[in-house]
């Protein structure tokens, strides 16, 4: 198989059953070795009535020499077992929040799911029949090589498929004809005091790109003043005293 220009990123993505104490339902995960952490949907902690294990402070860093932020959140006990295999389940804990990805990540296309059949490969992620691509769970660096096994299977020089307790995972370049559109990832936390760091990052004057202009009749008096003596003679800048 290949690539028919690279110019989108399939990330590592799967279908897994997440299990309560009364009741299971399909999930789509994310596997993100960049995460310190792990991470579930509170509607899906809601639906289910996963246990709460305790309350911890996540301490968010932004920028700018700030303290950073510590807002509370819910550690649950999460059981995560693959779709085709009762046998392959882990249980771990992950940190309730309100949403744990904004974009659309879409599954792999046809002709990437036709090259792991022709391999004896079966995909972890797939399409539901509720075609609701939103990502429930995050399982981050603290989990992941303990659902990844290292075993790898190239698919072409830069996509390759890697074993998971929840089937094989797809991570790599691909063409736009093999997945429906282009994705970033994110996890949004919602804190007031975190915001208004960032919005005040932003903004121009912070960074002394944009001044407010003054009201004062005597600075600009004396502005107006200095660009209108300001002069360039034998290198030099020279400017007239008030």
């Amino acid at each position: 198989m290949k690539p028919d220009g690279q110019n989108t990123v399939l990330l590592q993505t799967a279908k897994a059953w997440v299990e309560g104490p009364s009741d299971r339902k399909i999930a789509r995960c994310f596997l993100d070795g960049g995460s310190q952490r792990s991470f579930i949907h509170e509607n899906l902690v809601k639906g289910l009535k996963l246990p709460v294990i305790r309350q911890e402070a996540l301490t968010l860093h932004t920028f700018g020499p700030s303290a950073p932020a510590t807002p509370q959140r819910n550690t649950v006990k999460v059981i995560l077992e693959n779709v085709w295999d009762k046998q392959q389940r882990i249980e771990r804990e992950a940190i309730e929040i309100p949403q744990v990805c904004t974009a659309v990540m879409k599954v792999p296309g046809e002709q990437i799911q036709h090259e792991l059949n022709r391999k004896g490969l079966q995909l972890a992620d797939f399409p539901g029949d509720d075609n609701d691509p939103e990502l429930s769970v995050l399982m981050g660096a603290d989990y992941y090589w303990q659902i990844v096994s290292g075993r790898v299977e190239r698919l072409t020089e830069t996509l390759v498929a890697l074993e998971s307790t929840f089937g094989w995972l797809v991570l790599g370049p691909v063409s736009m004809s093999s997945v429906a559109e282009a994705t970033c990832m994110f996890i949004p936390l919602e804190d007031t005091l975190v915001s208004k760091q960032l919005h005040a990052f932003w903004e121009l004057e912070s960074l002394g790109i944009i001044s407010e202009k003054t009201q004062n009749p005597e600075e600009n008096e004396a502005l107006q003043k200095f660009e209108e003596t300001t002069t360039f003679k034998d290198g030099r800048y020279h400017v007239e005293l008030p």
